[in-house]
């Protein structure tokens, strides 16, 4: 199965869900999908790479260890990250009103199947 098909699966299982990716902590996108025409999936592959290589160099200076899972909340839309490897994660884009429990659910369920693809 293919990371496209895996993500929209996900898509699909989250009612609410408006992208599903794959970023790395290095900054670079790997693979987006959209069920929303107002999100670049481009943009949304940059942007959240630049975080994940943001918290991960964060926790470093912490030593914290390795970050698992990431959550990001902001007025129009709520970011769940979840580790597939190290400095690699899957990620679920999702409307506000969505349940945040569902979401959290796909991103563990996109990272474990992203697992064996790799």
């Amino acid at each position: 199965m293919s990371f496209a098909d895996i993500l929209n699966q996900a898509l699909e299982q989250v009612r609410g869900a408006q992208f599903a990716g794959v970023v790395s902590a290095d900054g670079l996108g790997v693979d987006v999908v959209t069920s929303d025409t107002t999100c670049d999936p481009k943009v949304a592959e940059l942007e959240l790479g630049e975080v994940a290589a943001a918290i991960n160099g964060a926790t470093q200076r912490l030593s914290s260890g390795t970050v698992r899972d990431f959550l990001i909340e902001a007025e129009r839309a709520t970011y769940v990250a979840s580790q597939v490897i190290p400095g690699y994660y899957a990620v679920i884009g999702i409307d506000p009103a969505t349940h945040l429990g569902r979401a959290r659910f796909a991103a563990k369920q996109m990272a474990e199947r992203l697992q064996h693809e790799l």
